[in-house]
């Protein structure tokens, strides 16, 4: 499995792409219901990997979760895309 994110806070430049970063490392900070939504999306996600598999593109929390789609930008968005 591999991780990958985009750092928070950088520098609004309309000229430069965000750099998508290969994470060694991946650190959950949040309430327990937040943590269980988490569980809840992933384990939902990996069943459509199981179910669709190489038609499975990626899948977004946010849009899986209405009240995480509602604190966006507070929540960071938690995706899941299928490996090669």
């Amino acid at each position: 499995m591999r991780a990958y994110g985009y750092a928070r806070g950088r520098p609004d430049d309309d000229d430069e792409e965000p750099v998508l970063l290969e994470l060694s490392e991946v650190t959950f900070v949040g309430t327990p219901d937040a943590l269980r939504e988490v569980a809840e999306f992933l384990i939902a996600a990996s069943q459509d990997l199981e179910k669709y598999g190489q038609d499975f593109g990626h899948v977004h929390l946010q849009h899986k979760n209405p009240r995480w789609r509602s604190m966006m930008p507070q929540f960071v968005d938690v995706i899941v895309a299928r490996g090669s």
